[in-house]
């Protein structure tokens, strides 16, 4: 969505979360639910936010991993990790963000080894600047 609306968003999450005071593990969840289910979202941000577009899970512009772990296989098991490292929607179409690629075994060891590598590269041209003098 618009910056705009996406600032309203976060701010109507934030108000649930003070006035929840939810700590617990995983209450985001619910509270997205929540501001978008019971109309609150809307309710409060009605000139910012005209509409919102829900997607069936794996259907649409973000994938959310950890929604699949209830089948308790590994996403490449289940098709939606192909190739090295890309994740798929159930349909074959590529998502534009995948989210918590953390919750699958291999998909996490592939991203900690490619950020470690990363990490030392960047650490090797700060080295190599800080030695040039500039």
């Amino acid at each position: 969505g618009e910056q705009i609306a996406m600032e309203s968003y976060l701010r109507t999450l934030l108000l649930e979360f003070d006035a929840t005071q939810c700590v617990a593990h995983g209450c985001d969840q619910g509270l997205h639910n929540y501001i978008y289910y019971s109309g609150k979202l809307q309710q409060e941000n009605p000139a910012t936010i005209a509409n919102v577009t829900t997607y069936t899970h794996g259907t649409g512009h973000v994938i959310n991993l950890a929604g699949l772990r209830h089948e308790n296989k590994p996403l490449r098991e289940l098709g939606v990790l192909i190739e090295e490292a890309t994740v798929v929607n159930v349909d074959g179409s590529l998502p534009n963000i995948a989210h918590q690629v953390d919750r699958d075994a291999e998909l996490a060891k592939y991203f900690r080894i490619k950020y470690n590598q990363e990490a030392r590269k960047v650490e090797a041209e700060y080295r190599a600047l800080l030695q040039s003098g500039k």
